[in-house]
């Protein structure tokens, strides 16, 4: 009795273990092939059941309450037979798992409880009817890929389309969005808000939409990249939000193609944050959505590893076309290429409760051909467009405008310790006593041999160059337009709308002669820097009237003779180093006279 009983014990192991046994797939072709993909041995719903490296078995069964599927590296599952269904607690993708036109929902044509794609997976959804599709737990690891391409039959889609009820998405993974909803759907329904993390990298590449895609707020976390390649149609676009909204992207912005609004409704406030970069390879980005009293605040801030926080449109627009109220906030440059387009308002008017600013860490660029607009020009409204150049990546900033650019409605900013070298010339045809533009300096502005100029008789743009602030220019006018001393110079704005700060400092540095200009403030307690260099005989910045470096002002020469033959110069800070520099090539011209005390005599 006995021995019959551990025989028996034997017996029921034996088929334990073989029910929960590893059963491997030994070739290609339909499930229901079992010589061919099972050895002979159809697997049974115990089993793990592995899809190995190379073989690609096409679901033609009906199996339910499956323990586990494991589709390996290198293996395919498809499942295409809609009169078939598979019911499994765990999918495990290292490879790929295919879902074809399905659509019967009752029971679903693929139902598992936990679906997981390894950092090699891809999961490609292609079903007619999204519902007919059944996740709970989906999981995406490392660097796997999750394309959706399934539809609806009718009506506008639902979040419910997308598989799972909890998501987890590491934050090199990729959902790919194919297609959503129905062709005709006239107002697509949003995707799910991808769970606690967000999406890892989330791409939008929906061919046709009926309507416009409104995501409502959903989406609120980017862990990688947000790429934009198509969103329904040419004329269709996708609206990120319509309330307050506040959304982090912590890869790239990247616009590829489709229109990307991401706000709506009214009076709301739009807070997003980019912190790699903002990336336009084509494609419409609306930043006021069609509403002129949100506000929309979009702060690039570079902080992504690799990345340099900038706003770089090679192709396509960036526009604020209802004059939200805007704030654009970069680490790094923002750089508009041939052919594409930046417009930060573009109504006619602008009120004075409104705001438009750039505020910039790096370069502003406008290449040849490139386009900046502020629609401002002939109006007289008090609204004002605000470019700042702050701190952030680079403490040299090069500022190129458009060769038709005109200071109008448009305020400009140099932040203290930034420098900015302006490499075209700017011009105000602000002609409106009601509408007064200022460009202030508190850092250093270079520039070069171009100017800032007016092309009207009175010119309301006023320039300031503040205490401590820099000013270096190679026009061999010098600073500013003086009837008896020049034809031409850097700034020929209105005197009276322009100061120079006898804190600040001078700097020439041209390369043929050049004269200070009348506008050269005296007594100076700033530098006066002589660096021209010219060859000899070109050489020369000659004092257009006379000039005392007083106080804690400073004569620095660098490069280039000081030519005081007509205004004389006099140095009455008493320090040792008020007068540094000087050489062979670089020395005033005649007498200097300068005092001392007798301390330092």
């Amino acid at each position: 009795m006995r021995m019959k009983f551990t025989f028996l014990i034997m017996v029921l192991c034996i088929a334990w273990n073989s029910a929960m046994a590893q059963k491997n797939s030994t070739g290609s072709g339909n499930w229901s092939n079992t010589a061919v993909v099972w050895g002979g041995v159809a697997p049974v719903a115990a089993n793990e059941i592995h899809i190995l490296n190379g073989h690609n078995v096409t679901l033609d069964v009906t199996l339910t309450s499956v323990t586990k599927i494991i589709v390996e590296l290198g293996g395919v599952l498809t499942l295409s037979n809609d009169g078939n269904n598979l019911g499994v607690t765990t999918t495990e993708v290292f490879g790929e798992l295919v879902i074809g036109a399905l659509s019967t929902v009752s029971p679903k044509r693929f139902n598992s409880t936990n679906l997981i794609i390894k950092t090699t997976g891809k999961v490609t959804n292609n079903a007619i009817n999204a519902q007919a599709i059944g996740v709970t737990n989906f999981t995406i690891e490392g660097n796997g890929w999750y394309v959706h391409n399934a539809v609806v039959p009718s009506g506008n889609g639902d979040p419910t389309d997308f598989p799972g009820t909890n998501w987890n998405f590491s934050n090199s993974s990729t959902v790919e969005i194919t297609a959503w909803a129905r062709s005709g759907s006239s107002s697509p329904n949003p995707i799910p808000s991808g769970g606690t993390n967000g999406y890892g990298n989330l791409i939008v590449d929906v061919g046709t939409l009926g309507g416009n895609w409104n995501w409502k707020g959903n989406v609120t976390k980017i862990q990688g990249d947000f790429t934009v390649k198509q969103t329904g149609g040419s004329t269709r676009y996708l609206r990120l939000a319509e309330n307050n909204h506040t959304f982090n992207i912590k890869g790239d912005l990247k616009l590829n193609g489709g229109r990307l609004y991401p706000q709506n409704g009214n009076t709301h406030t739009f807070n997003y944050t980019i912190e790699g970069d903002i990336i336009l390879d084509g494609g419409y980005f609306d930043l006021s959505g069609g509403n002129t009293n949100n506000t929309m605040n979009l702060n690039v801030t570079g902080t992504k590893v690799g990345s340099e926080g900038k706003l770089h449109i090679k192709n396509g627009t960036v526009i604020n076309p209802n004059s939200s109220n805007l704030e654009i906030s970069t680490f790094g440059d923002i750089i508009v290429e041939s052919g594409a387009t930046l417009t930060i308002y573009g109504t006619s008017t602008l009120s004075t409760s409104k705001k438009v600013n750039l505020n910039i860490g790096g370069d502003f660029l406008i290449k040849p051909g490139g386009n900046f607009t502020t629609f401002m020009t002939g109006s007289s409204s008090a609204g004002k467009a605000k470019i700042s150049f702050v701190g952030g990546q680079k403490a040299e900033a090069d500022f190129t405008p458009p060769a038709s650019f005109e200071i109008w409605n448009c305020n400009i900013y140099i932040d203290a310790d930034k420098t900015v070298q302006l490499t075209e010339s700017l011009t105000s045809k602000n002609n409106s006593s009601s509408n007064i533009n200022e460009i202030k300096v508190s850092g250093t502005l270079d520039l070069g041999s171009n100017t800032i100029r007016r092309t009207v008789a009175t010119t309301y743009t006023t320039f300031l160059l503040e205490p401590g602030a820099s000013i270096k220019t190679a026009h061999s006018g010098g600073l500013f337009f003086d009837a008896n001393n020049n034809s031409s110079a850097a700034i020929t704005l209105n005197a009276a709308r322009t100061t120079f700060s006898n804190h600040a400092n001078y700097i020439f540095t041209g390369t043929v002669n050049q004269v200070t200009s009348a506008s050269l403030p005296s007594p100076l307690n700033g530098n006066l820097v002589i660096n021209n260099t010219g060859a000899a005989g070109n050489n020369l910045v000659k004092l257009s009237k006379a000039v005392e470096i007083a106080d804690t002002g400073h004569l620095i020469l660098e490069n280039g003779l000081l030519d005081k033959t007509t205004f004389s110069i006099n140095v009455t800070n008493p320090a040792v180093a008020a007068v540094q520099g000087g050489n062979s090539h670089s020395f005033v011209m005649h007498e200097l006279r300068r005092a001392t005390s007798p301390s330092t005599a």
